[in-house]
């Protein structure tokens, strides 16, 4: 099979898509369950600062899911788009 078909990428991107949206959609409970034992969590004269960072620590998870999805996707409609036909004017 030729590695530059768009059928082939396509098909890879919507298999590696669908494994990341339910990687997220598995593994979001548990570390929002994670995280809000941290934040919960009886840490005496740092709780303020956990207070603080906590909602950081919890976009940046978010955003690193995001990342993990958006990548791919940037390559793959760059890669489409990257092959377009010359439409110049040549000399005979």
């Amino acid at each position: 099979m030729n590695p530059t078909n768009i059928v082939h990428a396509g098909l890879v991107f919507a298999v590696y898509l669908f494994i990341m949206v339910l990687l997220y959609f598995t593994l979001s409970v548990p570390i929002d369950a994670i995280m809000d034992g941290l934040s919960d969590a009886p840490l005496g004269d740092a709780s303020d600062e956990m207070a603080r960072h906590s909602p950081n620590f919890n976009w940046a998870i978010k955003a690193a899911f995001a990342c993990g999805i958006a990548t791919p996707l940037t390559w793959f409609v760059f890669w489409v788009f990257s092959e377009e036909p010359y439409v110049g004017i040549r000399r005979r």
